[in-house]
């Protein structure tokens, strides 16, 4: 099950300000899609091309550019793994 213990320090990483200069700050959007038909979530962090991408755990899939920077994540039979994959709640945490 994809919990939120799973999600939340991964969108942690693309929602704190940086404190040093190795952060890059990301200009696009965070974009998040839900297809039925295929039963996936994708939540894209950065428009970086993918250059390689790693089933973290069964189902979970990251998305690296060419620098290693986690720029997607993939979450195969969403439906079984997420509570409501149609629906989304974004937050920013002070």
């Amino acid at each position: 099950m994809l919990t939120k213990e799973l999600i939340l320090p991964l969108l942690s990483l693309f929602t704190e300000p940086p404190n040093h200069q190795d952060h890059q700050v990301l200009e696009d959007r965070m974009k998040v899609t839900y297809d039925p038909e295929v039963d996936v979530l994708r939540i894209v962090f950065s428009s970086a091309t993918v250059e390689e991408s790693d089933e973290d755990k069964p189902g979970v899939i990251l998305d690296y550019d060419k620098d290693g920077n986690i720029v997607g994540l993939e979450v195969l039979d969403a439906s079984k793994r997420i509570e409501n994959p149609r629906s989304v709640e974004y937050a920013v945490a002070n």
